[in-house]
């Protein structure tokens, strides 16, 4: 919890800010709420316009933070409609200058506002803007009697779950690079394909061929393990990954006991950490850029690892079944696919309708086809 950006002095309005960060492991987020009061006054337009341009930069600057704008703002000429989603919005746009602006800066930020109870006078001066979703409840009142123009609130907000996804099997890698090709070599000229595969149709032979050869590499090509690693991006390198690991225990061991010598540590490796990742991420652009042309996966490897999700969560659901593991969400995707694809008979093609001097070509190409 910290204080956030500044905002504007005005001296007719009352503006307390706080920032929430909601960090777990290396998922950063953050919440910004902003308690407002604007008096009715001269200066209340102008009052309101200043903050809501504060505000536009802020939400321009840090897109992917959360904002809870909720006070006071005396607004009391908006005309509110109830619409689908939870939030109610402006009807009046144009009414004054207060309105207009209202509903402009809303439009521009994409916040919502969640409000809908009115006070006394059936007015709403009180509003909760947001873009994300918030529940408005009325509760007890800290103080008695309540204002009546202001009714006691209670705001609520679902935080984003943490969601669980299915961790990607281990897989066995062939090192093609470090394999021994003389030794490749010698293996196949050893072996007489007339003899192995002349007495074969070519179905079979085309089966007995590839036997022949994944045996070969087999026993030559070397292999590892992969194991899949989502939490961290594609270019970081094992020796930047250890060395987060070292700054979390550092920083761990600092909060537990407080020590000068273990904020020392911390800081150390904190600037390691920034150093190393600065490098590694140059690296990584420097290459993706020279071989763009020539190898793009890890581009793409760079690209797929900004999306927000590239997982498979590790529960699904549809229907009424379940499915809490790979191979269960697997059959249920099958299903899904199987109950809403159509086979067209009238589509069926057969090589037995095409001239007789494409036939054979024909015949031999989908059995290569079966094969492979």
């Amino acid at each position: 919890m910290r204080h956030s950006y500044v905002p504007p002095c005005l001296p007719d309005a009352d503006i307390t800010s706080l920032d929430l960060l909601l960090e777990k492991y290396t998922t950063r987020k953050k919440l910004r709420v902003f308690c407002c009061y604007f008096p009715q006054n001269t200066q209340q337009s102008n009052s309101q316009a200043t903050f809501f341009e504060y505000l536009s930069d802020l939400v321009i600057k840090f897109p992917n933070d959360k904002f809870i704008v909720l006070g006071d703002f005396n607004v009391k000429d908006a005309t509110w409609l109830h619409v689908p989603g939870g939030h109610i919005t402006i009807v009046n746009t144009s009414y004054n200058n207060l309105v207009n602006q209202l509903f402009a800066f809303m439009t521009f930020t994409g916040f919502k506002q969640y409000n809908n109870i009115y006070n006394n006078n059936n007015r709403l001066l009180d509003l909760v803007l947001s873009n994300t979703v918030c529940v408005v409840n009325r509760t007890k009142p800290l103080a008695l009697p309540e204002d009546g123009h202001h009714p006691s609130l209670v705001v609520k907000v679902e935080s984003e779950k943490n969601n669980k996804y299915l961790r990607a099997p281990t897989r066995v890698v062939r090192c093609y690079h470090n394999a021994d090709y003389n030794a490749v070599n010698d293996e196949l000229s050893k072996i007489d394909w007339v003899e192995e595969l002349s007495s074969e149709d070519i179905t079979c032979a085309v089966g007995k061929f590839y036997f022949i050869l994944n045996h070969i590499i087999d026993r030559i090509v070397p292999t590892k393990l992969v194991h899949e690693n989502d939490k961290f991006p594609s270019w970081y390198s094992r020796s930047l990954i250890k060395l987060i690991k070292k700054k979390l225990k550092a920083h761990k061991k600092w909060k537990i006991y407080g020590r000068s010598s273990d904020y020392d540590r911390f800081s150390e490796l904190r600037r390691e950490t920034k150093r190393l990742e600065a490098e590694c991420y140059d690296l990584f652009i420097n290459k993706a850029e020279n071989n763009i042309y020539s190898n793009s996966k890890k581009f793409w490897a760079f690209v797929k690892s900004k999306r927000s999700s590239n997982c498979i969560p590790d529960c699904m659901y549809y229907d009424d079944d379940t499915g809490s593991d790979g191979q269960m969400i697997a059959n249920m995707f099958n299903t899904f696919f199987s109950s809403v694809f159509t086979a067209d008979s009238n589509t069926r093609f057969s090589h037995d309708n095409l001239p007789l001097r494409y036939t054979q070509t024909f015949v031999v190409y989908h059995q290569y086809g079966k094969c492979l």
